[in-house]
């Protein structure tokens, strides 16, 4: 009998202590062990508990903190008149500027986009790392926070797209100042951390599916949107002239090429890359599916390819800007949209529609009953 109770109370002592002590079933330690004081919760829990404090999270965010401020509050554009006094504004005095000069749509945009949303996302991406939460709620957080995150550059694209249109010698002439490039930090810092979330988030996720081996109508769609592209890129997007004398086209890539002969190589680069060289290879990715897709490896590559350049590929933001810019100026000079425009707009909705069903998981491709997808074999 004494050696029953012995036996009985090592077995009472066992089942007291801590689950993550014991060894779980099958003689295997338990995955995910809880500290001390903490309640292990599969269904809420943040990412700072399941993975700590991660440098290539954190330090973007808090940089991005630091340097939103200064971007919205420092000078980003100055303008030069000929017959009135020269302006200068920050992002939060321009948007100021539009609500109260009529352009209330407008400023209510760059509003939004410039000023409410990047806050509000540092915020959240905050909250999402910290905050315990559910897993699926996290996860949809986080892919909002990265297809809004691109449109935070509207402004800075209003400042780009100004210095090449507002160049009119000595009547008016548009230059950047450091602001510009301070905001743009910290939108490209909120996004890199933003993706770093999501890469921590998506873990423990099997990999996205690998697509199957387009028709060969996708090339030929990529071919035409590319071309569509190039036109856009080089034909005038804008005229501005007053009074017959002063007149200037822009186009991208001449735009680009003034920039850099004015000493704007930042701003320069910051059009090249979002603007011309993300969306193309966007694209070139799309018609490789069908070129090199006979081996899987291949087509699971340029998949990977393509969302990663969808994700820094800016030129819907920038045709958006081109409208910012139109209602800006268009009371002080006048302004007719050109052949490239039309051509860009083609080219940057056709080519980011084409890269959207080529890569959206299945349950994303809403296919009509009875219909049959054109683009897939």
């Amino acid at each position: 009998m004494a050696a029953l109770n012995r036996r009985r109370h090592r077995l009472q002592s066992r089942n007291r202590l801590p689950w993550n002590t014991r060894t779980a079933a099958g003689g295997q330690p338990p995955a995910a062990p809880v500290r001390v004081g903490e309640v292990a919760s599969p269904e809420r829990s943040s990412m700072f508990h399941r993975f700590g404090l991660r440098p290539d999270v954190l330090i973007p965010l808090v940089l991005a903190t630091v340097t939103l401020p200064l971007g919205l509050l420092m000078p980003v554009v100055h303008f030069s008149w000929a017959l009135k006094t020269d302006t200068t504004f920050s992002v939060l005095t321009g948007t100021f500027d539009l609500l109260s000069g009529g352009h209330t749509f407008i400023g209510l945009l760059i509003l939004v986009f410039s000023i409410i949303f990047p806050s509000a996302k540092i915020l959240a991406l905050y909250a999402l790392w910290f905050v315990p939460l559910a897993a699926t709620s996290a996860g949809k957080s986080l892919r909002w926070l990265e297809f809004l995150g691109k449109w935070s550059m509207l402004d800075v694209f209003v400042v780009g797209i100004l210095v090449g249109t507002l160049d009119l010698g000595l009547l008016a002439e548009t230059t950047p100042r450091p602001g510009a490039y301070v905001f743009t930090g910290a939108v490209l810092l909120s996004m890199i951390s933003t993706l770093r979330q999501i890469r921590w988030a998506r873990s423990r996720e099997p990999a996205p599916p690998v697509p199957e081996r387009p028709s060969p109508v996708v090339p030929a769609v990529a071919a035409l949107a590319l071309t569509f592209l190039a036109a856009g890129l080089t034909y005038p997007l804008l005229k501005v002239d007053k009074w017959t004398f002063w007149s200037n086209e822009f186009s991208v890539l001449g735009g680009v090429v003034e920039m850099v002969r004015h000493g704007y190589g930042l701003m320069a680069a910051l059009v090249t890359v979002f603007v011309i060289a993300a969306p193309a290879l966007q694209i070139a990715a799309a018609a490789g599916l069908w070129i090199l897709g006979a081996a899987r490896k291949n087509r699971g590559r340029l998949a990977s390819g393509i969302r990663m350049a969808g994700r820094w590929a800016m030129a819907d933001v920038f045709a958006l800007g081109i409208v910012v810019v139109v209602s800006k100026i268009g009371g002080v000079v006048n302004v007719t949209p050109g052949p490239g425009l039309w051509f860009f707009v083609a080219g940057a909705a056709l080519g980011s529609g084409l890269c959207w069903i080529l890569t959206a998981p299945p349950a994303d491709r809403r296919v009509p009953r009875g219909a049959t997808p054109g683009f897939m074999a």
